[in-house]
């Protein structure tokens, strides 16, 4: 029947309800209901990395173990030898010892996230357009003058000094954001 096949979808959905249903099961007293043990079985046939896996999480135990004191005296903020501690600190610690010790202990600095977005792109083309300029006015020749660099570099020297320029520039941006990870590689690619 069509109740008979409720909670039987996609693998990973199955499992899931499995699992919950092994726990409701198990807290409840009961057995597993004969459709949940030949799910069971199908999974762990088919799917057993994932089974094994998905159900091992049913019978963990959360133990918190004690920080060693000194541990604790080492992490945290000192003045003169005796550990600084402040009002809206026990206030913290009330709502959440577990907050408090991450911020107040470990203290871990925020993660830089870097996007390569239209105007990052747009800056390192501006850099590198002013940059080609300069170079190809350092002889101090006018843009017009038929030996200035405007008139005399061929299109493959420009295309080289482009790239050249290119280079320097995207590997120099914000402290290499071009090469921060494989879609930012990917990106500065295709502008070049």
């Amino acid at each position: 029947t069509k109740d008979d096949l409720s909670g039987i979808e996609t693998p990973q959905a199955t499992l899931r309800h499995l699992a919950e249903e092994t726990l409701r099961a198990a807290r409840a007293g009961e057995e597993l209901a004969p459709k949940w043990r030949e799910v069971y079985s199908w999974c762990k046939e088919n799917a057993p990395e994932e089974t094994r896996a998905f159900m091992s999480g049913l019978g963990y135990r959360h133990e918190q173990a004690k920080i060693n004191p000194q541990t604790a005296y080492d992490i945290y903020d000192k003045e003169n030898g005796n550990i600084r501690i402040s009002p809206s600190s026990f206030e913290n610690y009330s709502h959440c010892p577990f907050r408090f010790f991450v911020g107040s202990g470990l203290a871990p600095e925020e993660r830089r996230v870097y996007e390569m977005a239209s105007r990052e792109i747009g800056d390192i083309y501006h850099e590198c357009l002013d940059r080609i300029m300069t170079s190809l006015s350092a002889d101090g020749l006018s843009v017009c003058d038929e030996n200035s660099r405007w008139q005399t570099y061929t299109a493959e020297q420009i295309r080289e000094l482009a790239g050249k320029v290119f280079d320097e520039v995207s590997k120099g941006y914000r402290g290499g954001l071009t090469s921060e990870g494989p879609l930012e590689e990917y990106i500065t690619s295709r502008m070049k």
